[in-house]
């Protein structure tokens, strides 16, 4: 009775880590070519976003998640081809990376958007958004509902925006353009998605 028991569990299990192994983060680099996203003194959001989509990426790869770019150089692409492209995949999480603005310079800090109620976003979300905060100092701005989000509301998957600080606060955006701060983003980032999906289960199991 007892092998049963350990055979049922064995498999749920494998069911559960050959799920996340087939779910692909789609990493969206926001902005990009003539959408120069927030740029104070020639910083530029386009150019933030697609160095911290790509170090998302190598961490990602490193332990074998697979993941796709939306963009991976400096273009343009719409909403719309932004969502299709998440959407051609039957089991994704979607990642849209951005950095913040606005008119009071005094602002600072992190947030993360996600669309709808206490779904697999919000979890998402959650998981991605404390796993930043354990990486980078920051001002919490807390995880956040915005239903007005092109991408989040469209795509299929569970799906965040992450701000990854303001560029319109002298302090952070110091900080942004210094790559250590971008990996360390990118590395919170990417904990919080594979404790999402599970690798960290995982991983501490075969130990």
């Amino acid at each position: 009775m007892k092998s049963i028991y350990f055979t049922f569990c064995a498999i749920l299990l494998g069911v559960f880590f050959a799920q996340a192994a087939r779910t692909v983060v789609v990493i969206d680099a926001g902005h990009g070519g003539k959408d120069l996203g927030c740029h104070p003194d020639k910083y530029y959001e386009k150019h933030f976003t697609l160095d911290t989509a790509y170090r998302v990426k190598a961490l990602l790869d490193m332990r074998g998640v697979p993941n796709v770019m939306v963009r991976n150089n400096d273009y343009y692409l719409s909403l719309q081809q932004r969502v299709r492209k998440a959407n051609k995949y039957s089991r994704a999480i979607f990642v849209s990376l951005h950095y913040n603005y606005t008119k009071s310079r005094s602002v600072r800090g992190i947030e993360t958007f996600y669309f709808g109620g206490a779904g697999r976003s919000y979890s998402l979300a959650k998981s991605v958004h404390y796993s930043l905060l354990n990486r980078v100092y920051v001002n919490d701005r807390k995880v956040k509902p915005r239903s007005g989000l092109y991408v989040l509301k469209h795509t299929r998957h569970p799906a965040i925006l992450v701000e990854g600080g303001f560029l319109s606060n002298k302090k952070e955006r110091e900080a942004i353009s210094k790559g250590a701060y971008r990996q360390a983003l990118a590395e919170g980032i990417v904990e919080g998605i594979c404790s999402f999906l599970g690798y960290k289960k995982r991983q501490i199991l075969l130990q």
